[in-house]
């Protein structure tokens, strides 16, 4: 597997740091490869190893390191290339880091909302409970911002929002639609989403509800973090170990960037 050269971003001196973090665990694998160890049961147990050894040391430079997005505009970044970073340790073992957006769900921990930002997302579960039932913890999140991004949010989503911002009927089906169409669009902007209030006909309020519960800055993101064993004249890049978590980064250039949640994969899950 073929990787791309040194890091294009900014922010990436912590490689060091990172590499200091891992080395011991690191060469472990190097180890286990020049012996050309497969056997099932010793990568379980270097995985095992790389869980509670090198899981909270991954997570901590990252924290450091995601200090740098603060400010940056991630959505475009993201979307020109989800692939943020490549790490290249000393032992030549790969860390890579691919986010995505995370803020596509409804909200049902209420705790650090303010104002009438609960009663906005109590309203909006109500309202997709009784449209999917059951189903409904599939397009929830336990953590964030209240607004639900309009880029990767479910039509479900969408609908649930819509009848929140103008009440249910067939205004609500009305601007849901025209939702999906900005999305399917893509390239969303502020300026797409006040010209689509405008089309649409809302009043003050439902502007307000509008931006209230819909954003096109999200600023929760999925992590995947991915570990590779060393390229060889022989051997190929293996994965080995992989994680993933949340991270919240503000846009603005006084805000800042925090890991809400970070783990391993289980070994029989990492592909």
């Amino acid at each position: 597997m073929s990787r791309a050269t040194p890091p294009r971003r900014r922010g990436f001196a912590l490689m060091i740091v990172l590499a200091t973090m891992l080395l011991a665990a690191s060469a472990i694998v190097v180890v286990l490869d020049r012996q050309g160890t497969q056997n099932l049961a010793v990568r379980r147990e270097l995985n095992g190893y790389m869980e509670h050894h090198g899981s909270k040391g991954i997570e901590e430079a990252l924290s450091a390191w995601s200090a740098s997005l603060v400010g940056l505009n991630l959505q475009d970044l993201v979307a020109q290339d989800p692939h943020i970073v490549d790490l290249n340790l000393p032992t030549g073992h790969m860390i890579s880091l691919t986010l995505s957006d995370g803020q596509g769900t409804l909200l049902t921990n209420y705790t650090s909302l303010q104002n009438n930002e609960p009663a906005a997302a109590q309203a909006m579960l109500s309202i997709l409970e009784t449209s999917v039932g059951a189903n409904a913890s599939a397009y929830t999140r336990e953590a964030g911002p209240l607004p639900v991004s309009i880029h990767v949010a479910p039509a479900e989503v969408l609908q649930a929002a819509a009848a929140y911002i103008v009440g249910d009927g067939e205004r609500s089906a009305g601007l849901a639609a025209a939702l999906i169409r900005l999305q399917e669009r893509g390239g969303v902007t502020s300026t797409d989403v006040i010209n689509l209030a405008s089309s649409e006909g809302l009043s003050p309020e439902q502007r307000q509800r509008l931006t209230l519960v819909v954003t096109d800055r999200p600023l929760l993101w999925n992590m995947r973090v991915e570990m590779y064993t060393p390229q060889s004249a022989t051997r190929a890049p293996e994965l080995v170990s992989v994680y993933v978590g949340l991270m919240k980064v503000n846009a603005e250039q006084n805000g800042r960037a925090s890991i809400l949640s970070f783990r391993p994969l289980p070994p029989d899950d990492v592909q």
